[in-house]
């Protein structure tokens, strides 16, 4: 199922193309799951480019 927006090609085990987040298989399932051992860096990410938006 899409929204309204044309489906990107999946790449098993390593999520949709383009996409920047934690890894994750079962997305809105009953059996998701993240990965959680690369948060400490997709935090990172995200933090410095909010820190960039607000000091700009």
């Amino acid at each position: 199922m899409t929204s309204g927006a044309q489906a990107a090609p999946h790449r098993p085990g390593r999520g949709p193309p383009g996409r920047f987040g934690l890894p994750h298989q079962g997305l809105h399932g009953v059996d998701e799951l993240v990965h959680l051992a690369d948060l400490p860096v997709v935090h990172a990410v995200y933090r410095q480019a909010v820190l960039g938006l607000l000091t700009g």
